[in-house]
């Protein structure tokens, strides 16, 4: 899911805490793929979205939707700074994998 944002389309990195933890795993062996308490989330305009794992993760033969979780939010910074650089360089969302949120859970400084 990729999309070219317009010089007007506004964006905002956020780094967001989830104390409870954050799990991805593989419904069919149960092995956990990622997990942690920080994401990175990206605002564009009305619409939230988290950062996935890239390159995609592959279990039980199949491509899973995994969000990329970090034990501590300087992990979750680095992985904020390359997307910052991706959307900066590329203009557009089109190497990055998103998942669209609801709402943010809980956000810490950008």
């Amino acid at each position: 899911m990729g999309f070219i944002m317009s010089e007007k389309e506004s964006y905002e990195l956020v780094l967001v805490n989830h104390t409870a933890g954050i799990t991805s795993g593989c419904a069919k062996c149960r092995a956990v793929l990622r997990s942690g308490t920080w994401v990175v989330g990206l605002k564009i305009g009305a619409i939230n979205y988290v950062v996935g794992a890239n390159p995609p993760v592959t279990c039980c033969g199949e491509e899973k939707q995994v969000l990329e979780a970090f034990d501590s939010e300087e992990e979750a910074r680095v992985l904020s700074r390359e997307v910052q650089m991706i959307l900066n360089e590329q203009g557009s969302t089109e190497n990055l994998i998103l998942y669209q949120a609801v709402r943010m859970i809980s956000e810490a400084t950008h």
